[in-house]
């Protein structure tokens, strides 16, 4: 029984070699320096109110429990209110690493975010709502 199954394996595994075109292109490796995945993505169909439920989630479950707390509280008291613009804003926060953002709101005086957020209106809240939490928890 296992032979005739071996055989039939081995049969049908070279005839699928040796089937088919051998001059279809790859498609082109993307390169890691190429994508630069803090950039939030287009979403041109997402409503305001499913960009904030979104923005909502993906501020609470990040992965750093530290910041889960920080964002996710942050998200909870004002995303509601926050207009479109903030809500771009926001996004682009979210779409940081946890290390980093950790670092540039609670630890390092010296490491700085980079100038599109820090010039932003969410910044200050968010470092002074990062320093609370920090105490409170």
């Amino acid at each position: 029984m296992l032979r005739r199954m071996g055989s039939r394996l081995l049969s049908r595994s070279s005839r699928s070699l040796d089937s088919g075109p051998t001059n279809v292109p790859l498609p082109r490796a993307i390169k890691l320096d190429e994508v630069d995945m803090r950039q939030p993505p287009a979403r041109p169909n997402e409503t305001l109110e499913e960009s904030k439920r979104r923005l909502q989630y993906q501020s609470a479950y990040r992965g750093m429990a530290e910041m889960d707390y920080i964002m996710g509280t942050f998200a909870a008291r004002y995303l509601s209110a926050m207009s479109k613009a903030e809500t771009d804003e926001w996004e682009l926060i979210v779409r940081q690493y946890d290390s980093e953002l950790y670092k540039w709101i609670l630890q390092d005086k010296e490491a700085e975010a980079p100038k599109d957020i820090r010039e932003g209106s969410l910044w200050p809240k968010l470092k002074e709502h990062g320093k609370n939490a920090a105490e409170y928890r």
